[in-house]
């Protein structure tokens, strides 16, 4: 048995279903389902290491919004619940401010940038190997940060595979070299894997996608 940990980087994947959303006509594809997501990969990842796949885990890394609206903090609020609710651990960073001056007037403005999600990963990555909890790893990211981290990995743990599934529109070319096998994700990826709605949630609490996340109307039922 083969026992796989996914290491989902939450704001890479999101910034990818955005960019899917806006190359497929506006369907918003932000109530993904990443649990189901993740099982997706199973057999491919099960036909390498020639092994069938448990999941062990999956976690999700992100950072809370402080700096924006009060409806986007709520709405990110309430999908880390729905991810939590589906046995998903999620590790929350945070942003930080940083004052910008532009090279051409000079003038300042403020910035804001996500910290710790990076490290936060490598961290995960190496505490599990060391602690010998794992078989495959598979990281769902383009982010070229984490590079040394899958380097040194393969170098002191070269009995753990490490796989990477790369978000639409996120490809990286290091990642792919240093990775055992490395799988794209597409815009169909995210269509056929979205929660219901409603969502009953681990704890049998029933919640509903968010209004703002609503497909919009089919031409058939649009009145004229």
């Amino acid at each position: 048995m083969n026992r796989a940990v996914f290491l989902v980087d939450g704001f890479n994947l999101y910034h990818s279903v955005v960019d899917a959303q806006e190359d497929n006509g506006g369907i918003c594809v932000k109530w993904l389902d990443v649990h189901r997501l993740c099982l997706s990969f199973f057999d491919k990842v099960g036909a390498i290491v020639r092994d069938q796949v448990k999941m062990e885990c999956i976690h999700y890394f992100s950072a809370s919004p402080g700096h924006c609206p009060p409806d986007t903090r709520s709405r990110h609020g309430f999908y880390m619940r729905c991810l939590r609710g589906s046995g998903i651990r999620v590790h929350l960073g945070s942003f930080k401010g940083k004052v910008v001056k532009c090279r051409h007037c000079n003038r300042e403005s403020l910035h804001h940038e996500e910290k710790e999600t990076d490290v936060a990963i490598a961290a995960k990555l190496f505490e599990l190997c060391h602690s010998g909890a794992v078989d495959s790893f598979v990281l769902v990211t383009g982010d070229t940060d984490l590079v040394p981290a899958v380097k040194t990995c393969r170098t002191l743990f070269p009995k753990v595979y490490v796989f990477c599934v790369f978000p639409y529109h996120r490809v990286n070319d290091d990642l792919r070299r240093f990775s055992h096998r490395a799988f794209k994700l597409t815009r169909d990826n995210y269509l056929t894997n979205q929660y219901p709605s409603p969502l009953r949630l681990r704890d049998g609490t029933m919640v509903n996608r968010p209004t703002a996340w609503d497909p919009p109307p089919s031409p058939a039922t649009q009145t004229t």
